[in-house]
């Protein structure tokens, strides 16, 4: 969720977002929810205001694509686990040379390196980790959940501010950065 709902505050803002998904089938979320004129109300939600295409990853055609649009843009947004964008040739190092300005937003449960980094993590995940599940539910009882995924969310709103910032670096130095947030370091914060 954080890595759409951070394109989709960009594309609310006014910015040209294109979506890039995976040739088999898209995002998890064109199949979570309930269905309306063939869409899911959450995906929907999350990627109004985008245009989308999808190209298969581990094709080195679809990489070189993936390239090719990292060149134009200002900000590429990756919700991969950490190496997977390296592993296709594709790491900020590669890109930037072609596009010195380019953002990369790294968007991940743990960070790209660290004890944690190649678990996987979702909200729950995040929440449950952090203690914020301690802090929800009847007094007394169970850890639980709350009621939206604050750590996703969260997380997509400070990878925004942090590509914002890296923007206005890039005013006065013409050079773009690589911007990481993460859904543990979301949660710990509240």
């Amino acid at each position: 969720i954080a890595g759409p709902f951070c394109g989709q505050v960009f594309g609310d803002l006014g910015a040209d977002v294109v979506k890039v998904e995976r040739a088999d089938g898209g995002e998890e979320g064109r199949r979570v929810g309930e269905m309306v004129d063939g869409e899911t109300l959450f995906f929907m939600g999350a990627n109004r205001n985008k245009r989308s295409l999808t190209l298969d990853f581990r094709n080195p055609d679809g990489q070189a694509l993936l390239r090719r649009l990292a060149a134009k843009a200002d900000i590429l947004i990756e919700n991969f686990r950490p190496g997977t964008l390296e592993k296709m040739g594709c790491g900020y190092d590669v890109l930037s040379e072609e596009n010195p300005g380019l953002i990369l937003v790294r968007v991940s449960g743990f960070g790209q390196d660290g004890p944690m980094a190649s678990h996987p993590c979702f909200d729950g995940a995040a929440q449950a980790h952090s203690g914020i599940m301690t802090l929800t539910g009847p007094a007394g009882g169970a850890p639980t959940m709350a009621g939206v995924f604050v750590a996703d969310y969260s997380t997509a709103l400070y990878a925004s501010i942090a590509a914002l910032a890296a923007l206005q670096a890039r005013q006065d130095t013409g050079k773009g950065q690589v911007v990481e947030a993460t859904l543990m370091d979301s949660a710990l914060s509240m």
